[in-house]
């Protein structure tokens, strides 16, 4: 499945490159994993970071568009001591060591579909839908250990935004995505620039 998503993204970007209607972009934002842990007084969890997502696709007419892209969602860290406990998924956990500490850092590459409508002139707003194959690098760290951890796996991405044309090739972003990633979600809220060619 990733190679096939993969080989869409490679086809597709060369064959719309001097197409009428190809664009690309860039996004940042707040990005925040819901991981299920519920942290205790002790134990400190950061899910919040910085994202960044760069795209490219091409409108089809003023209602369809498909978009490629790529993001990466800063990191996440639960931390510790010994004897701080977390829960995850209704069973507890227990630091065992002193400055101990878990930092994932999860990216993407994906695919998406897009609905269009202009509401009001210069006014575009949008929901789209798609797959995106993710990859999560963790970091188990204390006084005694560390070691490295991945993952990666396929799963789906819904979002809606809006769009306001400075120009005609220029357009400003805001929207809100959701991507499921294994048991956990991310929401990514962002703004943006759009340029059409």
């Amino acid at each position: 499945m990733r190679r096939i998503l993969f080989g869409l993204l490679i086809a597709a970007l060369p064959a719309t490159a001097n197409a009428e209607g190809f664009y690309v972009g860039i996004l940042g934002g707040a990005s925040v994993v819901d991981t299920g842990i519920s942290e205790s007084s002790a134990t400190t969890l950061d899910d919040e970071d910085t994202g960044v997502s760069v795209f490219a696709g091409r409108e089809f007419g003023e209602t369809y568009a498909v978009e490629a892209f790529y993001a990466d969602f800063g990191k996440t860290i639960l931390s510790g001591n010994r004897g701080d406990t977390f829960t995850l998924d209704g069973q507890n956990y227990e630091f065992v060591n002193d400055g101990s500490s878990i930092t994932g850092e999860i990216t993407t590459y994906g695919i998406a579909g897009k609905a269009r409508f202009e509401p009001y002139d210069d006014v575009v707003v949008f929901a789209k839908a798609g797959l995106h194959s993710w990859s999560a690098d963790y970091e188990l760290k204390s006084t005694t250990i560390n070691r490295d951890i991945s993952d990666d796996g396929i799963d789906y991405v819904v979002g809606v935004g809006a769009e306001y044309k400075i120009t005609n090739n220029v357009g400003f972003l805001v929207g809100y995505d959701g991507y499921k990633i294994d048991t956990d979600s991310l929401r990514f809220l962002y703004a943006g620039v759009k340029i059409n060619f």
